[in-house]
């Protein structure tokens, strides 16, 4: 027998659903478009929506961002989670880990970029006036906390499947949190490097390639003194 729901529950269902679809909207646009370009009367058109319904969910374009990108956290560590829990070992994860992540880079590649080649659209979204040099100091201290709690949430699913197998013994000791940091740095470098190459991989080759060089380094262990 189907659940009923009160009004209350569905009211809330519907305005969570309403949510994600105008995300979904902003999402297409800002990739089509780039965030200095796209406008909210464009979401909204995409959405199917008016834009005082889209200003009942969102105060402004930079919060829609935002949210664009937080639900992209959201999806990708549900999905490590999942993936966590599996009945594998810490290198069959580690390399379904690495696949995954080649995967979630590329469904958000064009959003992803933004960060990359609009600056002067991400000092205003950071609140920094334009003339301000732009270093990793600043930019940390004005990313919003719920922006970086969902990154530390990510790193932490890459950190625990790393230390699981560092327990195991099938990986050699070192520190677990360094060496999430090398792969995320790898997968990202790797990833939106896209667009620098004349050459493209599949995700398949891209996660073989990053996966075997990220577990055996570049060290040639068949080489004799």
């Amino acid at each position: 027998m189907a659940k009923k729901y009160s009004r209350d529950e569905r009211k809330k269902h519907r305005a969570e659903d309403n949510r994600l679809f105008i995300l979904e909207a902003a999402e297409k646009v800002f990739s089509q478009r780039g965030y200095s370009l796209t406008t909210v009367d464009e979401i909204a058109a995409e959405a199917q929506f008016s834009k005082a319904t889209l200003y009942r969910y969102f105060k402004s374009k930079r919060d829609l961002f935002f949210d664009v990108i937080l639900n992209s956290f959201d999806e990708a560590v549900q999905e490590l989670e999942e993936l966590r829990s599996k009945d594998l070992s810490a290198e069959e994860k580690l390399k379904e880990l690495i696949q995954l992540l080649l995967q979630v880079f590329s469904k958000k590649k064009s959003v992803s970029r933004i960060f990359y080649t609009e600056k002067d659209a991400m000092k205003k979204i950071l609140g920094m006036d334009p003339k301000e040099p732009l270093s990793h100091s600043t930019v940390h201290a004005r990313i919003p906390k719920k922006f970086m709690d969902k990154g530390k949430e990510f790193s932490q699913a890459i950190t625990s499947t790393i230390q699981e197998g560092i327990d195991s013994g099938e990986f050699r000791d070192m520190d677990a949190e360094e060496a999430s940091e090398i792969l995320g740095a790898l997968l990202r470098g790797f990833s939106f490097g896209e667009i620098f190459r004349e050459r493209t991989f599949s995700i398949e080759k891209s996660s073989t390639l990053l996966y075997d060089f990220f577990l055996n380094g570049i060290k040639n262990h068949r080489h004799i003194k």
